[in-house]
């Protein structure tokens, strides 16, 4: 009876102190790491906000700040890890940067690379030159020198007047130049593909992921890895991301469309 008891005061020993290891390990923290950086220099930037927000948790968003390295850590309690959550990236100056990540411990910085804010230039009006009409100087009439006396008189013609025309100003037309855009192209793939920060596939991070048949606003193209044709769309607001032209096909019908071997993977 004595042995019997001891063995349940020995099994709920244990029990209590295996639930207070988890309830410990379960309150420890580790530090989400995002290293922000601009996207055309490649800089560190400082004093960024970073906001993540678990969305399984109910709780008030973790808001840090990037230092002079442009590292930002945002302490997340363990319980949290494998959780999915979502990433704000703001700054001045910047468009902000969202994105749904999955918090792993442990991990490398998330790098994130703002995009600058472009502002349109306005053409400056120019006063147009007035059109000034010059008067061409017209030779006088000069009258022949008198005819040496000859046996017979010769007759002499009057001189005619020859009127010159006045010049005038021809207007010309200056054609208005208008922007032009890529057209709307659709993922035509079977699976499944990847959107990245710039057209370097190679060295980008992959932003997104496109489903077959969605439907691109292209707003430009431009080579990028291994010399192909790469096109830029809005991915969301703030957000534009790149993807080899070779996984998309026009909306519409065009006769004059050439597909082309894809030479990355979706």
């Amino acid at each position: 009876m004595r042995s019997t008891q001891m063995f349940v005061l020995v099994l709920l020993l244990g029990l209590v102190s295996s639930l207070s290891s988890c309830q410990t390990n379960a309150n420890q923290q580790f530090n989400y790491q995002v290293r922000v950086r601009d996207a055309a220099s490649g800089t560190a930037l400082t004093n960024v906000t970073v906001t993540l927000e678990i969305q399984a948790s109910g709780l008030t968003p973790l808001i840090e700040r990037t230092d002079s390295l442009g590292l930002a850590r945002i302490p997340v309690v363990n319980g949290y890890v494998d959780q999915p959550g979502r990433l704000v990236v703001e700054s001045a100056g910047y468009q902000t940067y969202t994105r749904f990540v999955d918090l792993t411990a442990g991990q490398l910085p998330e790098n994130v690379f703002l995009q600058p804010l472009t502002t349109a230039v306005l053409p400056t009006p120019t006063d147009t030159p007035a059109v000034v009409a010059t008067a061409t100087a017209v030779p006088a009439d000069t009258m022949p020198p008198p005819a040496s006396p000859t046996a017979e008189a010769t007759t002499t013609p009057a001189p005619t007047q020859t009127s010159t025309p006045t010049p005038t100003a021809t207007a010309t037309l200056v054609p208005t130049p208008t922007a032009t855009l890529a057209g709307l192209f659709v993922v035509e793939t079977t699976a499944y593909i990847k959107a990245y920060a710039s057209a370097e596939a190679v060295e980008a991070q992959a932003v997104g992921a496109l489903a077959p048949g969605t439907e691109l606003n292209i707003i430009r193209t431009e080579p990028g890895y291994g010399g192909a044709e790469w096109y830029a769309f809005r991915l969301a607001p703030g957000l534009i991301a790149w993807v080899d032209a070779c996984f998309t096909e026009p909306v519409r019908f065009d006769p004059g469309y050439v597909p082309r071997p894809c030479d990355v993977s979706p």
